[in-house]
């Protein structure tokens, strides 16, 4: 709902706007009126253009009807460039970003705005801007009493949306191909709506107070645009239906004009295109994978039908073509950045390395001698390294023999073995240990690349246990951490302190922010009990894993060891619980973050609303180059010239957050609205038509024209049929909470406040028995909602009658589609025919 504050600054724009307009329009007429010379005079009476007697000449009509009609098709032409800004600004505004912090710790970035609530609110203003002030301004410019105008306008461009456009895009999808709705919930409500707001209108104007609308009624009327909100907000998030989105927020890696990529995405796309691709190779094709995916959103499909028309730079998504080419290119050519790197690492002077294979062994006492295995990274060439033995708490000599020498490693062999003597005593004493180091220092090697010790494997310790006790059991490492993609955590357990006999404990697990059944599975029955075999020192616990395909994964369990079963055995102190951390895949983490920084660079020259003030004069100017050897791309460039370097100086989107853009955008849009209104009368009368022939037919047309191309294009670029149909169910909606509910609010408040002052009772002193009150005419009115109506309720049926059979709302078939097609727009001239009958009063 628009706060109060939202509404004053609404306001105070109309006003102004109505007092800029009403000077320029009576200049317009001043020199369209000195342009056809003198004559008989008529007073018309425009919306905001109170045209006298010496202003308007009747003579030469076909001519000034002429005139008119281009100064009333270049004003669309205005509007529309104005709305460009003002969906510009509502862009910026819905995609703005907040940092959140999930249940797991994350911290991420979600959208302010709902998708939904953003496509209802924002974006149905935008789009239906100039219809709804256009209804607004009637109002506030006529005294507050009602028009034909705007009311007209707006159930005329309902049935041009719902009827036309929709015809327009059911055969615009290529042969073969469907779009379906899949948001099925949030259309259903939308489309309910669409027609219950117009069947709302005959309610109030012809059942309960014929002719008047009172304060409650259109109370109600505005009310019902939060309360379609609110429903369709609940059902985008699966509040009426069981199914709903298994994908949380902190499972996407990244969002581009609303279509949203996941880890799991990027590993399957990788699996299937080169198992052996690099990190670089996978990063910079994975980014051109989901580039070509980018869909333009439906703010970016409005402003590129406006440009179309005015031989302005579009907006949107790189050239997919362009980008598959780099991709190509970059994996090509010796010249490239990445081919360079790969280059320099597949050239760089190679250092092979010789380490322990563990860092840890384990002998009992009993059993004479320790065997370590001693491992290089390559097998080409010989190569030896010196040894040697270190003590720890188990001495030399008593405990161990000392021993040192020398390993060689002959070609082709990768792993070599130490033995060290272990000596058995009969004294019963605690686990001791003792080190094999390899010296660093000493190595030979029979090939050109060096060797070296690894940091990390140069020391091994060898743990001698005492083989006269059954010994203490415990977790090897009190933490852990396992990657989700891995099937299992498997657990070590460790036998200290002896040996002798069989011992056994129960393991089970306890959940922390990682969730049992989401995370991770139970242990299996059969496998929570643990048993040390006699001499066994160590086992193993497997505890399955559930991959989640989340980027940013991180968080924990743990598992408890119980129940130790064993004469004399006992628990480790400290080691009975483990803390078992489960995270993202490093390797998938990092291509994700390259594809993240490769997609940030290249989407950054095409969003929306970035642009600096010089920018947006020199975009004004300058045609897109595309259109510089079209000659329509040129006629239509210098055509709108004139508004294009006037609403230039509308504020870039970059202040405020877009919302100084969105307001005095608004002005404009009120602005040029108003001129439109007084134009669009004038030329009816003109010719002459009724008023409210005019807005049905003329004025909803023009106003309605770029949302023609944008559904189009909504419809060809997107995979379903969401954007293209939703948005009209919506937006017809939209127009009578907004465009009606509204400017009847505030008149019904005035009038009720005012009572019947001696205007009001010229007017309707002889014709209604009310006291007071706001007084809307319904001759003409009704039977163009009840005509509306009937064809909506036919229109919404085929479609579901085309997705039963066809599969889907748009496309399929190219025979039943362009029957379809014809059918509602045979609906629209049935519309328009008998609309104008009822305003004559014929019906």
């Amino acid at each position: 709902m628009m706060s109060s504050s939202g509404l004053k600054i609404l306001t105070a724009s109309i006003l102004v706007g109505n007092a800029v307009a009403q000077e320029i329009c009576k200049q317009t007429a001043s020199l369209l009126g000195s342009m056809m010379g003198g004559g008989d005079k008529e007073d018309v009476g425009g919306v905001i253009l109170p045209l006298s007697s010496s202003e308007v000449d009747r003579s030469f009509t076909g001519g000034r009807a002429v005139i008119y009609f281009i100064f009333l098709i270049w004003t669309f032409l205005g509007v529309g460039i104005v709305a460009d800004r003002f969906m510009m600004a509502i862009e910026v505004i819905t995609s703005a970003e907040k940092e959140i912090e999930t249940k797991r710790g994350q911290k991420i970035k979600v959208r302010v705005w709902n998708a939904t609530i953003a496509n209802l609110s924002l974006m149905a203003l935008g789009s239906s801007a100039p219809e709804i002030l256009l209804a607004v301004i009637e109002i506030i410019s006529n005294d507050f009493h009602s028009g034909s105008l705007g009311p007209s306008t707006i159930v005329g461009s309902a049935a041009f949306n719902l009827l036309v456009i929709i015809a327009i895009c059911v055969t615009a999808i290529p042969n073969g191909e469907t779009r379906k709705i899949a948001e099925l919930g949030v259309y259903k409500t939308t489309a309910f709506f669409s027609v219950f707001a117009y069947i709302w209108l005959i309610i109030i104007l012809v059942l309960i107070t014929p002719d008047k609308v009172d304060i409650w009624e259109a109370l109600v009327t505005f009310l019902m645009f939060p309360i379609l909100l609110g429903l369709a907000y609940a059902a985008d998030r699966g509040m009426f239906s069981k199914s709903s989105s298994k994908v949380q927020p902190d499972q996407h890696i990244i969002s581009i004009n609303g279509r949203e990529f996941m880890a799991f995405e990027c590993a399957e796309y990788l699996k299937n295109l080169n198992a052996n691709s690099s990190e670089l190779e996978a990063s910079e094709l994975l980014a051109q994978q989901m580039l070509s995916k980018v869909k333009p959103s439906r703010a970016q499909h409005r402003i590129n039908a406006i440009r179309a028309m005015t031989g302005s730079k579009k907006v949107g998504r790189p050239d997919t073509k362009k980008a598959n080419a780099r991709s190509i290119k970059v994996l090509s050519d010796e010249e490239s950045p990445l081919k360079k790197e790969i280059a320099m690492v597949e050239s760089a002077h190679v250092v092979e390395e010789l380490y322990f294979v563990s860092t840890e062994y384990a002998v009992i006492e009993n059993e004479g001698k320790v065997t370590v295995e001693v491992m290089r990274s390559s097998d080409d060439g010989q190569v030896s390294v010196s040894f040697f033995t270190r003590d720890g708490t188990a001495t030399s000599g008593k405990d161990f023999k000392d021993t040192r020498g020398v390993i060689t490693f002959a070609e082709g062999q990768l792993t070599q073995t130490i033995s060290v003597k272990i000596i058995d005593d009969e004294e019963v004493e605690e686990d001791e240990n003792f080190y094999i180091h390899l010296d660093p220092e000493n190595i030979i090697a029979t090939r050109t690349n060096p060797y070296k010790v690894r940091k990390d494997g140069d020391v091994t310790c060898v743990k001698i246990i005492d083989d006269d006790e059954p010994g203490n059991i415990g977790f090897q490492n009190a933490e852990v951490t396992f990657s989700e993609t891995g099937r299992f955590a498997e657990l070590t357990l460790v036998r200290e302190s002896g040996c002798i006999g069989e011992i056994a404990c129960t393991v089970s697990t306890a959940p922390g922010d990682a969730i049992e059944g989401t995370d991770y599975e139970p242990i299996p029955e059969d496998q929570t009990k643990v048993i040390f075999c006699h001499q066994q020192l160590q086992a193993h616990v497997r505890i399955p894993l559930l991959n989640t395909q989340s980027f940013n994964k991180q968080c924990c369990f743990t598992a408890n060891l119980t129940d130790i079963v064993g004469i004399r055995a006992e628990f480790i102190k400290d080691k009975t619980t483990c803390k078992i951390m489960i995270c993202a895949d490093d390797k998938m983490k990092n291509i994700i973050d390259n594809v993240t920084r490769i997609v940030a660079e290249d989407m950054d020259q095409f969003q929306v609303g970035h642009e600096t003030w010089p920018e947006q004069f020199k975009n004004a100017v300058v045609m897109e180059d595309e259109d510089d050897g079209s000659i329509l791309g040129t006629f239509l460039h210098f055509l709108s010239l004139p508004w294009k370097v006037l609403f230039a100086f509308i504020p870039p989107t970059s202040y405020c957050g877009g919302w100084l853009c969105f307001c005095i955008s608004l002005f404009f849009i009120g602005v040029v609205s108003a001129l439109i209104g007084d134009l669009a009368g004038i030329f009816g009368c003109l010719l002459p038509l009724n008023p409210a022939v005019t807005a049905i037919t003329f004025v909803a047309l023009g106003t309605s024209l770029p949302d023609t191309f944008a559904s189009k294009a909504a419809a060809l670029a997107d995979d379903t049929a969401d954007s293209s149909v939703g948005n009209v169910t919506g937006s017809n909606s939209v127009n009578v909470f907004l465009g009606l509910g509204l400017p009847w609010t505030i008149a019904a408040i005035y009038w009720e406040m005012e009572g019947a002052n001696d205007d009001w009772v010229e007017r309707y002193g002889d014709l209604y028995n009310y006291p007071k009150g706001f007084i809307v005419p319904s001759a003409g009115l009704w039977q163009s909602v009840l005509v509306f109506t009937a064809c909506a309720l036919q229109c919404l049926g085929v479609l579901y009658y085309r997705r039963v059979t066809y599969g889907a709302e748009l496309g399929g078939p190219p025979g039943p589609a362009k029957w379809a097609a014809a059918y509602f727009i045979f609906l629209w001239f049935v519309y328009v025919f008998l609309s104008a009958l009822g305003s004559y009063e014929v019906i």
